[in-house]
């Protein structure tokens, strides 16, 4: 593969990435600060898991046209033309097809696994901030004053 084809490969990779993303978060927050379910380290974790397995069988839709615009080697531009293609030959059912590994792995195995990650977060952050930026600037600091002299 050359850098064009990836560069041109990108946005179809995006189609249905991009989206999943945001409404797993969109619902894990929705989920999270609805006040419904008491907040600790299983409950978020099973509230991520729950809000990536929506957010895979809503973006199905969208993981089909990609796979169809990879497999053909189509670009962006003919995203409509491909999801006319799809729903001619199947109707709206052939846009839901393989939703069930889908599920299973975009929604329940990534959803358990970042909800693990997720709850790491504060301690990465404060790894981040305490032990890296704090040596940065006392480095700074020392230079500053190296060269103040």
């Amino acid at each position: 593969l050359s850098w064009d084809e990836v560069l041109r490969a990108w946005p179809v990779l995006a189609v249905a990435d991009v989206p999943s993303i945001a409404l797993r978060t969109a619902f894990f927050v929705i989920l999270h600060d609805s006040g419904l379910f008491s907040s600790g380290v299983v409950e978020d974790d099973i509230l991520f898991t729950a809000a990536s397995m929506g957010a895979a069988v809503a973006t199905t839709p969208l993981d089909v046209l990609r796979t169809q615009m990879l497999l053909a080697g189509n670009t962006i531009d003919e995203l409509p033309d491909v999801a006319r293609g799809i729903w001619q030959s199947g109707g709206a059912v052939a846009f839901f097809a393989g939703w069930t590994p889908r599920l299973l792995w975009n929604g329940f195995v990534v959803g358990v696994t970042l909800g693990l990650v997720r709850q790491s977060y504060a301690d990465v952050r404060a790894m981040f901030l305490l032990g890296i930026l704090d040596k940065l600037e006392l480095t700074a600091s020392s230079w500053s004053t190296l060269l103040e002299q």
